[in-house]
């Protein structure tokens, strides 16, 4: 979503082409969403039958909530009347938005679910996690991936790699974007720009 009291909208393929509906899924209703929501991020849950969105929410976009649907996607309903995750500052500079966030579900060798989300804020990427979709407890050493002279923003994880976008604060903007990928054991650089 984009500009005030924006929500988040679904296209459906329809005979080949991509058809938006009218109306968003999810637009902004509790005090702590004002403004617009923005950067949905979906997770499936098969066994449960439920598909959850994640999303950032507010003004100055500083929390995320979470809503569930069947496995349709259609219609969403809130799992929490308040924010699910509020990030902490990492250090004493001046707070700044959230710049994307991302959810997944993975395992524990118990078979317990747990829910992570990947944001980012600061030019840099956090983590936090929990073992319902409703609660998340922060990393204590985040922020988890910055690069000096980078704006890390938009996490993605896939299998084991963390993909985000990234440029180069000294280089001029129209340079554009380059995605990075990260594992938990190097950075990687990968050739893909964006003009």
């Amino acid at each position: 979503g984009a500009g005030d009291n924006a929500g988040i909208g679904l296209a459906e393929r329809v005979d080949g082409q991509w058809l938006r509906r009218s109306d968003p899924i999810l637009a902004p209703e509790q005090d702590w969403e004002s403004g617009m929501l923005a950067h949905p991020s979906l997770l499936v849950e098969k066994d449960l039958g439920r598909t959850l969105l994640f999303y950032v929410a507010g003004e100055n976009r500083a929390a995320i909530g979470v809503a569930a649907s069947d496995m349709d996607a259609v219609v969403f309903e809130r799992l929490s009347q308040t924010p699910v995750f509020e990030p902490q500052p990492w250090n004493d500079t001046t707070f700044l938005p959230l710049s994307g966030a991302s959810a997944y579900l993975s395992f524990s060798p118990l078979g317990r679910p747990i829910y992570g989300i990947y944001y980012s804020r600061q030019g840099a990427i956090g983590y936090a996690a929990g073992f319902e979709p409703t609660h998340f407890d922060e990393l204590q050493v985040n922020p988890l991936l910055e690069q000096s002279g980078y704006n890390l923003e938009g996490p993605m994880r896939a299998g084991d790699y963390l993909f985000h976008s990234r440029n180069l604060k000294q280089y001029n903007p129209s340079k554009g974007r380059v995605i990075g990928a990260a594992t938990f054991s190097k950075v990687l650089s990968l050739d893909l720009f964006i003009e």
